[in-house]
């Protein structure tokens, strides 16, 4: 099997703000106007846009969130989990992988507004996904939260949190 820096120089894959390495691979060639999106976005958007992205073990995709819902697509490497913190200081995890026996899903549907996060479950190993994003993705969408905001909203996940941050 080829390991992360292979897919890495391979996919020429960058580094990312909120951890791990991607590339942008596609954006529609058509937009939705201002007009026909709901108020939360600020112009028009690309009708969708897709990314790879990996994150090696001992690396986090930080916690994190977009105003878009976003799937993850499932190509190489050892399963992960997404952490997703929802309302009522509740936390949900997904794992996303190709055992489906064991509860991993080949892909995951991450809702708009959900703050959250991804860890590689094997140790010297990494994960290769594609990541949709409908509307597409801009970085005006985009929000890492101060972790005071996390640690007064989560306060049951400090230790994640910290973690995750």
């Amino acid at each position: 099997m080829p390991d992360a820096e292979y897919w890495i120089c391979n996919l020429k894959l960058e580094k990312h703000i909120e951890g791990g390495y991607f590339r942008e691979i596609y954006k529609s060639q058509e937009k939705i106007t201002k007009q026909n999106l709901p108020s939360r976005y600020n112009d028009e958007r690309y009708y969708y846009s897709t990314i790879y992205y990996l994150i090696k073990s001992g690396e986090v995709s930080k916690i994190h969130k977009i105003l878009s819902d976003e799937v993850w697509y499932f190509h190489a490497g050892s399963s992960a989990t997404l952490f997703l913190f929802g309302e009522n200081q509740s936390l949900i995890k997904k794992q996303i992988g190709l055992d489906v026996l064991q509860g991993e899903c080949p892909q995951v549907l991450i809702t708009r507004n959900t703050f959250f996060a991804c860890t590689v479950n094997q140790p010297n190993s990494y994960i290769l996904v594609s990541c949709q994003v409908a509307p597409g993705f801009h970085y005006d969408d985009f929000f890492i939260p101060e972790k005071s905001f996390m640690l007064k909203n989560y306060p049951k996940f400090t230790d994640l949190i910290e973690k995750l941050l």
